[in-house]
């Protein structure tokens, strides 16, 4: 009985932390309307905070924010006390 609860808990924390692990990519998906793998100024206005960074988070100017620079936005935000809304399902 005790391997039995031993199995589950390490298959519980092992999907836990896959699962938090794409969570940024979840998040990025999410805004992602069109599905085109960059994230718009107008697609950042989903999320208030990441339109108000928007200019910031954009280190090449492109106008889109690409995965590392998103990912950046999500490092920032949970290092500074986590981002408005919950980027683990995806819900802004």
């Amino acid at each position: 009985m005790k391997a039995k609860w031993t199995v589950a808990l390490i298959t519980a924390l092992m999907t836990g932390a896959a699962f938090a692990a794409g969570s940024g990519e979840a998040g990025m998906e999410k805004l992602d309307a069109n599905g085109d793998g960059q994230i718009s100024q107008e697609e950042a206005q989903a999320h208030p905070e990441l339109a108000k960074r928007f200019d910031s988070l954009d280190q090449d100017g492109s106008g889109t924010l690409e995965r590392a620079e998103f990912a950046r936005f999500e490092t920032e935000a949970t290092t500074e006390g986590g981002m408005e809304g919950d980027t683990e399902s995806g819900t802004y």
